[in-house]
């Protein structure tokens, strides 16, 4: 179109201006600094008219005096400067290196030890509470779909890509989680300070899931479709045998924290989403146990009428949280740290 041609003939004039000044500029230079120093009389419109001046110029009665021209002259040096100038390049990000990612997992371990205990039972019922919004999330969705109900491994993939949310707000708010903290705590050298942070991480992000099954049920956010998955799901979790629920718990674990360090390994909110999203998403398609996910899960449904008791839930998340435990810093704590480091320290 002529408006294209037109753009195109802009850009390539421009370019030859650039061009151009680059060869003239040590000689406008001069120019410039020698009208800056003279006093040249005005030209008069006689003058104008006898050396053909321009039309515009020459209906004027003076001229702008040659100082000013040289102002011109150096504030259209400084333009062809700025448009000649390459833009700088990009910083490439730095390489993907997982022995820097766990030593950055154990210095945030050490940071969580200098927190006092107050500051970490806030931040712990958050991540109890941001976690509990996954699980709604997961169970109003899959249980909100009746086309999925005959078909289980969709659904269960289902439930797998939504439930991440929850851990995606936990990461990137830097709220705390007591599955991700025996993996941080179990890296530096021991101290009572460990037991400390992992004691009241538990119960914080206990009390933030209680909090959430209450406002939860005072919301109504669960619909009967959704409300009879999670009972029949939590039904299953509460009658699981203790060894099974333990080997459950070991595997959760295990892909949680390599969800978390992986997510550590990126500088940009959605890398550590990415990052994350997949691990997490296998576990829940897996049915595998989380301590923390159940302290939301068995409440929750024994406020809409699960038939199981508080003991039952209570025997379930002890014994998901020991398995929790070992996967966290058997699997990653000592085998993939041994795996990246041999014998040495972090």
């Amino acid at each position: 179109s002529s408006r294209a041609c037109t753009s195109a003939r802009g850009g390539a004039l421009i370019m030859i201006a650039i061009r151009v000044a680059r060869v003239v500029r040590p000689t406008l230079a001069r120019h410039a600094s020698l009208h800056l120093k003279t006093r040249a009389p005005l030209l008069t419109h006689r003058a104008l008219l006898s050396t053909r001046a321009p039309l515009h110029l020459a209906a004027s009665r003076h001229v702008r005096p040659p100082q000013h021209i040289g102002h011109t002259l150096a504030r259209c040096l400084a333009t062809v400067d700025v448009l000649a100038k390459k833009p700088e390049a990009a910083t490439p990000p730095p390489p993907f290196d997982p022995n820097k990612t766990l030593s950055n997992v154990r210095d945030l371990g050490v940071a969580q030890r200098a927190r006092g205990s107050d500051q970490l039972f806030v931040s712990s019922f958050l991540g109890g509470a941001m976690l509990s919004w996954g699980s709604i999330l997961m169970m109003v969705v899959a249980g909100g779909a009746p086309s999925l109900a005959g078909d289980l491994g969709l659904q269960a993939l289902v439930r797998g890509v939504v439930f991440p949310v929850g851990l995606s707000l936990i990461v990137l708010s830097k709220s705390e989680l007591v599955t991700a903290n025996f993996l941080s705590q179990a890296l530096p050298a021991p101290s009572v300070d460990a037991l400390r942070v992992l004691s009241v991480s538990f119960a914080a992000n206990l009390a933030g899931s209680l909090a959430m099954v209450g406002a939860a049920s005072v919301a109504g956010v669960f619909t009967p479709g959704a409300a009879a998955m999670l009972v029949k799901a939590a039904t299953a979790k509460a009658a699981l045998p203790a060894g099974v629920a333990f080997c459950k718990g070991v595997g959760a674990n295990w892909l949680v924290n390599l969800a978390v360090v992986q997510a550590a390994a990126s500088p940009t909110a959605p890398g550590k989403i990415a990052a994350l999203w997949f691990p997490i998403m296998t576990f829940i398609a897996l049915n595998l146990e989380h301590s923390v996910a159940n302290m939301f899960l068995l409440p929750m449904a024994m406020s809409l009428g699960a038939e199981f008791s508080a003991m039952d839930a209570a025997a379930n998340i002890g014994v998901v949280a020991a398995g929790n435990a070992v996967g966290a810093v058997l699997m990653v704590g000592v085998a993939q740290k041994y795996s990246l480091f041999g014998g040495k320290g972090l």
